[in-house]
């Protein structure tokens, strides 16, 4: 991803990668899409959460670049290796192949967020985000998709678990602060959410979830 930098959202000092997960090194990577239960056992495994949708908007609000969003034509190549790596490259082409991974760049994919949405649709995936340069999101909150669906315009872009209440100057879970209606505010535009993780189930499809390409 990168490496982090601190984001802020209200009273809190989040620490958010740079950019969104990828595969290789800082001289020749891939930003990698994958499924939701995928991204959260990663979240978990670097002892993070995943942006809700304010989040996203904060991240974009704060980077220091921010990418105009590139979409490829829809149809059955969207999950393709060769799709990813497309997207890839006209990212790349954006800022320059030879910046830094350590630019803190937005816009460049949608997120996969956390969202009060999954009570309902546990076996689905919610993304959000793609902004256009005026911050207009591409993507509204959607679940539509089965939590296996990771296309070529999804990104996963993680965020320390733990962060920095300035006002109280000590460090709170973001987990509990998503609990708590008042510290919500600050990082939900839904209030209170029942957890900082997102379902994790691998089931393949669910009547609720349509496939939409």
């Amino acid at each position: 991803g990168g490496g982090g930098i601190t984001v802020m959202a209200g009273a809190l000092n989040l620490t958010v990668q740079v950019d969104y997960l990828a595969l290789g090194t800082d001289a020749d990577y891939v930003r990698m899409p994958m499924a939701a239960f995928t991204a959260q056992k990663v979240a978990d495994l670097y002892d993070s959460v995943l942006p809700t949708t304010l989040l996203v908007d904060l991240i974009w609000q704060q980077s220091s670049f921010k990418a105009v969003p590139q979409p490829l034509p829809p149809g059955p190549n969207m999950t393709s290796n060769a799709y990813f790596w497309r997207e890839n490259s006209l990212i790349q082409a954006q800022y320059g192949s030879h910046t830094p991974r350590s630019v803190f760049i937005a816009g460049d994919k949608k997120d996969v967020v956390n969202t009060l949405q999954y009570q309902q649709r546990p076996y689905s995936v919610a993304i959000y985000g793609w902004q256009y340069p005026n911050g207009t999101a591409i993507q509204p909150l959607f679940v539509g998709h089965a939590a296996s669906w990771a296309d070529y315009s999804h990104g996963i872009r993680l965020i320390r678990s733990h962060a920095v209440d300035t006002t109280a100057g000590k460090t709170v879970l973001i987990a509990d602060c998503l609990q708590d209606a008042q510290c919500a505010r600050s990082i939900s535009r839904e209030g209170p959410l029942p957890s900082a993780r997102i379902p994790v189930s691998t089931r393949q499809f669910a009547p609720e979830c349509i496939q939409r390409v």
